[in-house]
Order: C-alpha cells, then sequence, then structure tokens
C-alpha cells in the first residue's frame, strides 16, 4: 500500500489498471489513513511469519475484501499479476539455524 503525494500523482497512479484506491471507509480497527492510499494489486508477497516480526495494525472490512479480490482474480486472467515468494526461500544469513 502507498498514498498519493498530490492530486497529479494521484491521477497517474490511478490510471495505471493494476491500482485499486482504499479510503478509510475501507479499513476496520484503530489504524486510519492519514492520506489517501493506493494497494498496488498487481504484486502479492509472501512472507512466513514464522521468521518475521510482525503485528497488524488493522484490517480491511468484508466488502472491500471481496472487492480486492475480484479485483486481483480479475489481474490474473489478463497474466498482469505478479507473486514474489522470494521472502519464503532460506537464506543462510537469517536462519537461525547453524550449519556445522
Amino acid at each position: 500500500m502507498s498514498s498519493f503525494k498530490d492530486r497529479k500523482h494521484k491521477e497517474k497512479v490511478l490510471s495505471y489498471n493494476v491500482n485499486k484506491k482504499i479510503t478509510n471507509n475501507n479499513i476496520e480497527g484503530n489504524f486510519k489513513l492519514k492520506k489517501e492510499s493506493y494497494i498496488k494489486a498487481n504484486k502479492l508477497y509472501y512472507f512466513d511469519k514464522k521468521r518475521i516480526k510482525y503485528f497488524v495494525l488493522a484490517k480491511v472490512n468484508d466488502d472491500y475484501l471481496e472487492e480486492l479480490t475480484k479485483f486481483i482474480l480479475s489481474l490474473d486472467e489478463k497474466n498482469k499479476l505478479s507473486i514474489i515468494t522470494t521472502n519464503l526461500q532460506s537464506h543462510s544469513k537469517f536462519d537461525n539455524k547453524s550449519k556445522i
């Protein structure tokens, strides 16, 4: 997720059919956006939750999740979806296991 810098940037970003606007109305929880924002829906990053520290700020509401899911599936049908799994690969310097 990223935010718009200004009106011109917003127009440019939303002209790409892989970006989807998100507003505070789409978010549940105490976290609220400070700027108008968008999701780069053509890139799905996967992480191994056991190997990283994270916390959940908020979540999208069910209606927006359904809308976003349909949007992502349509990008996949058009071969415009990138699935990034490099964060799942084992990297010796990040592994807690020692190698002898």
